[in-house]
C-alpha cells in the first residue's frame, strides 16, 4: 500500500492489509509487482525502470505495463522478448489522457485551448486563452482527512469562554486523535517535499494537489505548490492556485467566525468573540491542540503574491 494510502486510510485496514500482504509473500512471490492504480507513491517507484509491472484496477485492471514519464514512448520490449505497453502514472490513474500526452508536465491541470477568430488576410490573429481550471486526482475519497478533522473537532465539548480548557470536559483520548491528525498531515507535507527535491516538478505536482484536495485545515501545502509553481513558470496554473487558496481560507474563517460568535452568544459574551475577531487574534482550544478561530493572514499574503515570470509560458 502506498504512503498516502497509509496516512489518509483507516488505520486499523492498513494494518490487516499489511499483515495480509506479508503473510502472501511468505508463501509465494509474484512473478511481477503488483500496483494498485490509485497508489501513486507506488506507482512512482517503477516510472523510468523499463521494467513490466501489474496494475490492479482502474482502465488497465489485470495489464501488463512499463511505467514511463514520456507519454510518447508507447512500447517496450523485456528481456524475455516480450513487448508491454508504456503508459504514464496520469494514464494508469486516470488523470491524464489526451492532454497529458500533449504536455507531459502539465499532468493535473487542464491546459487552456486557445481559440482564433477568422480575420481578414493581413491581420494578426489573437488568441484568447481559458483560465486553468485546478484539476485534483479523482481517487480522493471522501470524507478526506480534512473534513474527518472538522467533524471530530467538532464532536468536542464546546468552548467554555468563562472556564477556557476545563480538564474535566476534554475526552481522555482526544490528545492522542487530534495528535493523530496532525501527524498525519505533516508527514504527508514533508513526504511532498522529499519528493519534490527528488523526483522534480511533475511528480510533485500530483503529490501536492492529492494533499490539498484533502483539503487541509493549515496554509503550508497551498503555499508550497504556490513556490513551486512560481519557481517553474507555471503563471496560469499559480493564478489558479491563488484563487482557489484564497477561496478556500476566505470561507473557512467566515465559519469560523460565525461558530464563535454564535458560542458566545450562548455563553452572553459576544462583545468577547467580536473583539477578538476585530483584533485577528488567534482562538485555540484543548491547550492548542486545534483552532476554534484562525484570522489566516495567509489570505492577505496570497492577494499579494505574484508570479515571479511576467511573460508568456
Amino acid at each position: 500500500m502506498g504512503i498516502l494510502s497509509k496516512l489518509f486510510g483507516n488505520k486499523k485496514k492498513y494494518e490487516a492489509d499489511e499483515q495480509h500482504k506479508e503473510q502472501g509473500k511468505r508463501k509465494s512471490s509474484p512473478v511481477l509487482p503488483t500496483l494498485m492504480h490509485d497508489e501513486p507513491a507506488s506507482l512512482a517507484k517503477y516510472v523510468d525502470k523499463k521494467m513490466p509491472v501489474l496494475v490492479i484496477g482502474g482502465k488497465y485492471h489485470q495489464t501488463q505495463v512499463v511505467l514511463t514519464s514520456n507519454p510518447n514512448e508507447k512500447k517496450f520490449t523485456a528481456s524475455n522478448g516480450k513487448a508491454y505497453p508504456g503508459v504514464t502514472i496520469g494514464m494508469v490513474m486516470g488523470t491524464g489522457g489526451v492532454k497529458e500526452q500533449q504536455n507531459p508536465k502539465e499532468l493535473k491541470i487542464c491546459p487552456s485551448n486557445p481559440k482564433t477568430a477568422d480575420l481578414p488576410k493581413g491581420e494578426k490573429k489573437e488568441q484568447q486563452k481559458k483560465p486553468f481550471v485546478l484539476t485534483f486526482p479523482t481517487n480522493i475519497k471522501h470524507p478526506t482527512l480534512g473534513e474527518r478533522y472538522d467533524e471530530y473537532c467538532a464532536s468536542l465539548p464546546p468552548f467554555d469562554f468563562y472556564e477556557g480548557d476545563n480538564e474535566d470536559k476534554i475526552p481522555a483520548d482526544a490528545d492522542m486523535e487530534i495528535s493523530d491528525y496532525l501527524n498525519r498531515l505533516a508527514d504527508t507535507l514533508a513526504y511532498c517535499r522529499d519528493v519534490e527535491k527528488k523526483q522534480g516538478f511533475v511528480v510533485a505536482e500530483q503529490y501536492y494537489l492529492f494533499l490539498i484536495g484533502h483539503h487541509p485545515w493549515e496554509p503550508d501545502a497551498y503555499d508550497d505548490l504556490l513556490e513551486l509553481y512560481r519557481n517553474n513558470g507555471k503563471n496560469d496554473a499559480f493564478e489558479a492556485l491563488r484563487l482557489y487558496s484564497i477561496d478556500h481560507f476566505s470561507k473557512r474563517r467566515e465559519r469560523m467566525e460565525r461558530q464563535l460568535t454564535a458560542l458566545a452568544e450562548q455563553q452572553g459574551v459576544k462583545e468577547m468573540a467580536t473583539e477578538a475577531i476585530r483584533k485577528g487574534e488567534k482562538v485555540s482550544y484543548f491547550r492548542g491542540l486545534f483552532t476554534l478561530y484562525d484570522p489566516f493572514p495567509c489570505i492577505e499574503h496570497w492577494k499579494r503574491l505574484i508570479p515571479i515570470f511576467s511573460g508568456p509560458e
